[in-house]
Order: structure tokens, then sequence, then C-alpha cells
């Protein structure tokens, strides 16, 4: 089997305190918080008897993500959040790392189909496991299990898309 090493060539970072991975920095380096009210939707919401059905009202948001700047309107919309901040981050750091976007594009491209299927097929695994785990606590190792088969399959993805951006770039420099 043949190892090969991966090294990280840029960086890509969108967080409640900064959309850019020098935005994130500068936030840090400043102690700058990103936790505020909750804007993604209503926290304030009470059940019969009056209390608040979240136990709170604050959370490290991303704010002012625009996922237009990295992907087409339709993909837009089909895309949950996290995958437009998993495409956005992606992004970031192939131009941080200033690699070549010809062979990085049609991968990505791939890969995104790829990881949206997924994503979704192990998404409703999980929540056909979750609604019987609400019936007893022995399927709840079920849910536990297919949680961790979806991040191990998004490690090896991750893994996969970095030793083919370091193919690009040797092809792109021998």
């Amino acid at each position: 089997m043949d190892r090969r090493r991966v090294v990280v060539t840029g960086l890509g970072a969108l967080t409640p305190v900064g959309n850019t991975a020098d935005e994130f920095w500068t936030a840090l380096m400043e102690a700058r918080s990103g936790v505020g009210p909750i804007t993604k939707f209503d926290a304030s919401v009470k059940n019969a008897q009056g209390e608040f059905l979240y136990p709170t009202r604050i959370a490290a948001e991303v704010r002012g993500f625009d996922p237009l700047k990295f992907v087409d309107k339709k993909e837009a919309r089909r895309l949950d959040p996290f995958l437009q901040y998993a495409m956005a981050c992606s992004v970031m750091a192939v131009e941080d790392a200033g690699l070549d976007t010809g062979t990085v594009d049609e991968l990505a491209s791939l890969l995104s189909e790829t990881l949206h299927h997924e994503v979704k097929r192990r998404f409703d695994h999980m929540m056909e496991f979750k609604a019987r785990s609400d019936r007893g606590l022995a399927e709840s190792r079920d849910y536990t299990e297919a949680m961790l088969g979806l991040q191990v399959w998004s490690h090896k993805l991750n893994l996969a898309m970095r030793a083919a951006a370091h193919e690009g770039t040797e092809e792109h420099h021998g």
C-alpha cells in the first residue's frame, strides 16, 4: 500500500467571528466573541406551560455568509447550510493554496454531488434510528453507529480530496 503524506497548503475558515481565515485570526487575536442572540430560528418559543422550549437563546452562529460567492443559486438552494459552509471553506483553502483550479474544479464538482447524496442518505438513516431510539435506549446504539459511520465516511472523503489535490499540484509543478 502506497502511504502518502498530506500537507495542508491552504486555509479556509467560516466561523462565528469571521468568514475568512484572516478575519478569524484577527478576531482571535482581539479575543472577540462570536456568541450572540440566536437568529437562525425563533428560540423564544414557549410550550403550553409557558416554559421556553430551548434552554438557551444564545449561540455562536455563522453570520453574514453569502453562499452565492461560492456556489451557484440552484446549488445553494439544494445544499444544506453545513454543506454550503464546507464548500466555501474548501474553495477558500484551494484559493489560499494557489492550486490549479481547473483540476480541482472537476474533482470538487464530482465530490460535491457525491457528498450531497451520501450525507442526505446517511442523515435520513440517522433520523430513522433516532425516531426508533426515542422508544428505547437499545436502539440508540444503532443511531450512534450510524453517526460514527458518517464521520468515518466524511474523514475518508476529506483524505481522498487532499490526496487528489496534492497529486494535481505535483502534476502541475512536475
